[in-house]
């Protein structure tokens, strides 16, 4: 028997659990890191979900925002203007 696995796209999944729905109806406080990243990210592939490909990349940055963060503004230099002021 093949091994096969359907990734079942986040346009199917149940309106409550998709990331932005869930975002608008409860807030980002109820949302994964990995969701609130899908967000950003807009879409995945036929073969992962957003949501699939951020648990990825978290993944890789052991699950530290702080890591990811460095890394977006070290690729991204502009993204220093949205740092908190400093006192």
């Amino acid at each position: 028997m093949e091994n096969y696995e359907q990734k079942l796209g986040i346009k199917l999944w149940a309106e409550e659990d998709r990331p932005r729905e869930k975002l608008l109806l409860h807030g980002r406080r109820h949302l994964t890191d990995a969701e609130l990243i899908a967000i950003l990210i807009g879409s995945g592939s036929k073969n992962e979900t957003a949501v699939d490909l951020s648990k990825r990349i978290l993944s890789f940055y052991d699950n530290s925002l702080t890591k990811l963060g460095k890394l977006l503004f070290w690729i991204f230099p502009g993204l220093e203007v949205l740092e908190k002021p400093k006192h």
